[in-house]
């Protein structure tokens, strides 16, 4: 009928699906599609790009397009099943949750399954959360980047012993990526190690209560949006190491009002400082040849 809006429904290929879609294709609207899902059936949520109720497993009426997702909760945190069958990613933390001691396995319907993953693709996992601690078993091998988005009250960071791909060294309060020394996640808390070289980007947005911090001789880069939105970050000086600064770095630093750039420093990338509106000084030298 040319007259009824006509919708897809479809199985989205990121996600990790158990089941089958009866009939999939196009359909009018207020057409009904039968669902099929085993093992995990009760386990699987249906969610619409826009309005409607999608929430029944078995049967979902079409008001316009949908996408499939499959995931579990447990203990307010929610999971999705890799495709390997034995592992999980953790996709999605309740927002009220302040104390995130993400478990190394869950177990559903009988079957364990190990922790491996922090975040999908495009999935930041505790966005926007009250966590303010974050202890991450020695199982995770993927933290995504911007994992814990606009999480303003962190405070407490610990990677369990044992972990091969991340560490929280000298009780530093951050996530390091042991290989490259990395800092990948930091907190209002925290002490970067000497033996760190980069803080990755994002590394600190939204950060809203750091007030200072020492960069350690040690780092040579300062990533994309590492420093973005720290609000309260009041003044910084960046050690003779440091040779490029990456986009958007300090943008949003309300607070900023000084800033040291030494000689070592050659590229200063776009927005570096942009709404810094308190800044009243930039102290650099002729080391700089790009802005």
């Amino acid at each position: 009928n040319p007259n009824i809006p006509q919708y897809t429904v479809s199985v989205q290929s990121e996600y990790s699906w158990k089941g089958t879609v009866t009939g999939s294709g196009t359909y009018d609207k207020g057409e009904t599609v039968k669902i099929t899902a085993t093992p995990y059936e009760e386990r699987y949520v249906f969610k619409e790009w826009s309005d409607g109720n999608t929430d029944n497993p078995r049967y979902i009426t079409v008001t316009s397009d949908i996408e499939l997702v499959a995931y579990f909760k447990e203990a307010d945190i929610q999971y999705e099943i890799n495709s390997d069958g034995r592992t999980v990613t953790l996709t999605k933390a309740r927002g009220g949750i302040e104390v995130a001691n993400i478990p190394s396995s869950v177990t559903i319907d009988g079957n364990t399954y190990t922790v491996t993953k922090i975040g999908g693709e495009r999935m930041v996992a505790f966005h926007e959360s009250s966590v303010t601690s974050i202890t991450i078993p020695n199982t995770v091998s993927f933290i995504q980047e911007r994992a814990f988005a606009k999480c303003e009250n962190i405070r407490f960071i610990k990677v369990a012993d044992g972990n091969t791909t991340f560490d929280s060294r000298n009780n530093c309060n951050a996530i390091i990526e042991t290989k490259t020394n990395t800092l990948i996640v930091g907190s209002s808390n925290t002490i970067i190690p000497n033996t760190v070289t980069s803080i990755g980007q994002y590394a600190f947005e939204y950060c809203s209560g750091l007030t200072s911090i020492t960069i350690p001789n040690s780092v040579t880069s300062i990533g994309e949006r590492a420093f973005a939105l720290c609000e309260s970050l009041s003044s910084v000086i960046i050690p003779n190491s440091v040779t490029s600064i990456g986009a958007f770095a300090f943008s949003g630093c309300h607070s900023l009002y000084s800033i040291t750039i030494p000689s070592s420093v050659k590229t200063i990338e776009e927005y570096t400082f942009s709404e810094c509106e308190s800044l009243r000084s930039v102290n650099s030298s002729d080391g700089v040849t790009s802005i």
